[in-house]
Order: structure tokens, then C-alpha cells, then sequence
């Protein structure tokens, strides 16, 4: 499994209108996409900005984004 981390930045006073979004159009996307074995959203607001990092999974890779290897997982977690 390859994880694939983007990380990005809002006003803190968007943040909740800027995951809401997130949450209805590009999400849906990834996990309809073949080989996509989850998506993780994560949303630090300490002051301004609000910082979210978005961590998706995947059975393979495209060779012009940065790949992790996956140690450890939610499922293996149950």
C-alpha cells in the first residue's frame, strides 16, 4: 500500500467552510477511484492558518508524486 500526503493551508476562520467542501467534491472522487484503499483527513487549527493534510491510500503509484511506504494502518489497528 503507497501513501500519498498533501498538505495545505486556509484562514482559520475558513476552515470548517474549507472542510465541508473538501468533504463533498474531492473526497468522494478518491475513494471512487480504482486502487484507492482510503482517504485520512486531517485539520490543525492553532491561531491563523488553519493547516490540513490529507493522507490517501493506494494499492499502486503514479511515478511523479512522492510515495511512502505504509508500516502501520488503521486496519491493522482493529
Amino acid at each position: 500500500m503507497i501513501a500519498r500526503i498533501w498538505t495545505g493551508q486556509t484562514r482559520a476562520g475558513d476552515a470548517e467552510a474549507y472542510a465541508s467542501y473538501t468533504a463533498r467534491t474531492g473526497f468522494p472522487d478518491y475513494r471512487s477511484t480504482p486502487g484507492n484503499r482510503g482517504v485520512l483527513t486531517l485539520r490543525m487549527v492553532e491561531g491563523d492558518p488553519a493547516t490540513f493534510t490529507v493522507i490517501t491510500l493506494w494499492d499502486s503509484f503514479h511515478e511523479r508524486v512522492t510515495h511512502d511506504d505504509v508500516l502501520a494502518s488503521p486496519e491493522a489497528a482493529r
